[in-house]
């Protein structure tokens, strides 16, 4: 449903560790999932999210993320192998994704969710509260992956100072991209500069 070379779940194949990760073509490849240990990360009516303790995270093994245009992602989401998993959704974000789109700055790329799905995760198995997620998940809005990283990866205890860093490595090939086109495109008012809702602070970001 989605352009490969438009696809951020590829980062996610080629930057996971064997076998964590799983691209599947739709809709002839997509499996039948057991749905008490898998969930959909898929924000509509019935979703919830986390923090919200209706998700038994212990027997959590699969998280199954839509990769397709937003238009199109309800369509995916009613395949009948995923009609009857749970969905979840993660707490409200501001995306940073580059490709063109006029729906809002809450409608992020598939790795953009993905990666904080895994922070909100490790935050709730880690017993986090939901204003602590909020302070702590993943460091300073206006710092990159690698220095949010370098800044965990200073503190004693995961404990103490909320999500460690451990994902961030994720967001490599992403954080690169963005920042290509951001230099290509800084200060270009055309249409071609940009998404409106990317305003300056959420462009920086990434």
């Amino acid at each position: 449903m989605e352009n490969v070379k438009k696809s951020t779940s590829l980062h996610l194949g080629v930057l996971s560790q064997e076998g964590q990760c799983a691209v599947r073509a739709f809709p002839e490849a997509v499996p039948a999932y057991d749905p008490t240990e898998t969930v959909l990360l898929f924000p509509d009516e019935k979703s919830t999210a986390l923090s919200e303790g209706k998700i038994d995270l212990g027997r959590l093994k699969t998280v199954v993320v839509v990769e397709s245009t937003w238009q199109k992602a309800a369509g995916v989401a009613r395949h009948p192998n995923l009609v009857g998993i749970p969905t979840v959704k993660i707490e409200a974000k501001e995306g940073t994704f580059w490709r063109y789109q006029e729906l809002g700055n809450g409608f992020l790329s598939t790795l953009e969710a993905t990666f904080y799905f895994l922070v909100e995760h490790w935050n709730v198995r880690n017993g986090k509260s939901v204003d602590q997620m909020r302070l702590l998940g993943t460091g300073r809005e206006d710092e990159p992956p690698s220095k949010k990283h370098r800044k965990a990866s200073s503190v004693s205890t995961p404990s103490s100072a909320g999500y460690p860093g451990c994902y961030d490595d994720l967001m490599l090939i992403y954080a690169n991209q963005h920042r290509v086109v951001m230099t290509k495109n800084k200060g270009n008012s055309s249409k071609r500069g940009g998404p409106k809702h990317w305003r300056a602070s959420a462009a920086e970001k990434t």
